[in-house]
């Protein structure tokens, strides 16, 4: 398979292929990332071929148990949904945490290089954490650059002045190397300084999950015990009672995909994150597709009808 210029990727998204897909997730992380490992599940465009498991730190998980923690919330979906999913552990520690840089393998990794060599067309792999699994691997294996496409919900908007973001900063040196290494990337941005950018336009709340109207197991899991099970936690924007909201972010990442004539991208020239959490732009570097603006509604819409085919 050739290598495929950012103009060629980008019209292989809008077009009507199915997709082939790796979702690497930190899905033991937060209330999102099982909205879009069930949006890749459910939807036609999207064929997709294994879950894998990324690390995350926070209190209660440190990253030395987060990515077993993500696996287990990754196998509790594939159960729910009565698939057959396989999933990979990923890295238990972050490229960062090297004193120099270098992979950090894993099955995971191990799972991208080899799905990747083994293809016949362009590998989509999803990135809804940190990108340690990703970056690993081609660390491991370079030859995978040709072969695939990473799109990642990482960094801010590039209108806001510092990229001090959550997936990012989870392992940073494995996202500087990501825009370093010349690996195809769809980047997908989190916070703006304009209202309606980003991926924060994604919030939900309880009313939002109604539009799930399947009475099958994954139904009920998705419009009821899940966002029961976050009543709550503090990382709603309000909790308890009827103003519960929730940001799905993750959803974003699937819906490139699936719907990709809801979103606007950019073909631009690929920045350099900078060693104080900056971003730095240079007109002579390789392209990347920056994603622009999304419909959060029709996001929403695909997400719930992915979900009712379950």
């Amino acid at each position: 398979m050739a290598k495929m210029t950012m103009e060629q990727i980008l019209a292989d998204i809008y077009c009507d292929r199915v997709k082939k897909v790796i979702l690497d997730n930190d899905a033991g992380c937060e209330f999102d990332d099982q909205y879009a490992i069930v949006h890749a599940m459910g939807s036609p465009k999207i064929e997709l071929l294994s879950l894998t498991s990324a690390l995350y730190a926070c209190d209660d998980y440190p990253f030395d148990v987060s990515q077993e923690h993500s696996f287990e919330a990754n196998k509790r979906i594939v159960n729910v949904t009565h698939t057959d999913y396989p999933v990979y552990r990923g890295a238990d520690f972050p490229v960062s945490s090297l004193p120099v840089l270098g992979p950090m393998d894993s099955p995971a990794a191990q799972n991208i290089i080899k799905t990747a060599m083994e293809a016949d067309e362009l590998i989509y792999v999803l990135v809804t954490g940190a990108i340690t699994n990703v970056a690993s691997a081609i660390m491991l294996e370079p030859a995978i650059k040709e072969k695939i496409c990473v799109i990642w919900i990482a960094a801010n908007c590039f209108d806001l002045p510092n990229n001090d973001e959550y997936n990012l900063t989870n392992d940073y040196k494995a996202g500087q190397y990501i825009l370093n290494c010349g690996v195809p990337l769809v980047l997908v941005p989190t916070f703006s300084g304009i209202a309606g950018r980003g991926t924060a336009s994604l919030v939900a709340n309880k009313e939002t999950f109604k539009a799930i109207t399947t009475n099958s197991d994954a139904g009920v899991f998705f419009r009821e015990t899940w966002p029961a099970e976050f009543d709550d936690s503090p990382y709603s924007y309000t909790h308890g009672g009827k103003d519960w909201r929730r940001v799905i972010w993750d959803v974003a990442v699937t819906g490139v995909l699936t719907i990709p004539d809801k979103y606007t991208f950019s073909i631009i020239p690929t920045p350099v994150f900078t060693d104080d959490i900056q971003v730095a732009y240079d007109s002579t570097r390789h392209k990347m597709i920056y994603m622009d603006t999304m419909d959060a509604k029709a996001v929403f819409a695909d997400v719930f009808d992915a979900i009712n085919r379950m």
